[in-house]
């Protein structure tokens, strides 16, 4: 009877250990799969931006091609825009004080 328990007991341990190490696969498997999603999204991401950004300056090369000085102007103020920070552009961009809103300002002093 004491060694049916034992016995039973070191196969209940066994069993433990076995799930303890299937538990871990799985939680490896889950972030290698969350890991190669990001990778994939990420990707994605960039092939669509690589490619709406080639669209839109093809697009802008063709409507400035009769008119080089539309074409020079453009590629001056894009190319400074580029030199910019994401956060500087963000900054431009939030920061500047609305136009439209300056004649309410001054109607409420």
């Amino acid at each position: 009877m004491n060694e049916e328990i034992n016995y039973l007991r070191t196969l209940l341990v066994e069993k433990e250990r076995v799930i303890e190490k299937l538990e871990t696969h799985h939680e490896q498997m889950r972030r290698h799969h969350e890991a190669e999603q990001r990778i994939l999204l990420t990707a994605w991401y960039n092939l669509v931006i690589k490619s709406t950004k080639n669209l839109i300056e093809s697009d802008l090369k063709q409507n400035c091609h009769n008119s080089p000085e539309k074409l020079n102007n453009f590629l001056s103020c894009y190319n400074t825009e580029n030199n910019l920070s994401f956060l500087t552009r963000q900054r431009n961009i939030h920061l500047k004080p609305p136009t439209d809103l300056t004649s309410l300002v001054m109607a409420t002093k």
